[in-house]
């Protein structure tokens, strides 16, 4: 009976936090984060981390809540999404994104169930699914600094295919990305093969 009451309290929980975060009532979702609610609720079947990631929220709140709940940041879904996959598919902000990325630097590298990384979400869906009120162009410019930030932590990821066959360069060219975030990825495609070709030609002179 007692466990059944807890499972009741963190469903209730959970449904009270996806509302204020839903309606984007930050204010109310921060004093939620700060509170003890979110130590319970990390119990239940819904990450509240995940759930907040994906909803573009202010950089703050997700400062607090890894502070105060860091583990909640190897947090993944039933697709295999991590905070980090979240937050390049929805649009976050680079602040965000920079801020979950450096708590854990292996989402870099970890693929949803898709086979897809954060860098091939944020080339596929950032700009289309990015809600918040600002330009286009602003949009783009977010982007490429997302850009920059997965691809210093994980160089190589600009090869990696998805189960689709699809690197990140090509979700780019089919989501019809700006010119300037094509470069960005085209220049570091021919930086890590250049890499690639040095390393190699070391090999066989050794």
């Amino acid at each position: 009976m007692a466990l059944f009451s807890s499972r009741t309290k963190n469903y209730q929980s959970s449904n009270q936090l996806r509302t204020l975060v839903e309606a984007k009532e930050w204010k109310k979702v921060r004093k939620y984060v700060a509170g003890s609610k979110c130590i319970k609720e990390s119990s239940s079947s819904v990450s509240p981390l995940l759930l907040i990631s994906k909803s573009n929220p202010p950089c703050k709140i997700i400062e607090i809540f890894i502070k105060k709940h860091p583990k909640a940041i190897y947090d993944v879904n039933c697709d295999g999404k991590s905070a980090l996959h979240l937050a390049c598919e929805y649009g976050a902000s680079p602040a965000v994104t920079r801020k979950i990325l450096f708590a854990n630097t292996d989402a870099a590298s970890r693929k949803d169930k898709n086979g897809m990384l954060p860098l091939h979400l944020a080339c596929r869906s950032y700009c289309t699914n990015n809600d918040s009120w600002i330009s286009k162009e602003a949009v783009r410019e977010s982007l490429m600094q997302i850009l920059v930030d997965l691809l210093q932590v994980e160089p190589t990821s600009i090869f990696t295919e998805d189960l689709k066959g699809m690197c990140p360069m090509e979700h780019a060219l089919v989501s019809d990305l700006n010119l300037d975030v094509i470069q960005i990825l085209r220049n570091k495609q021919i930086s890590e093969s250049n890499i690639e070709k040095q390393e190699l030609n070391q090999l066989i002179s050794n």
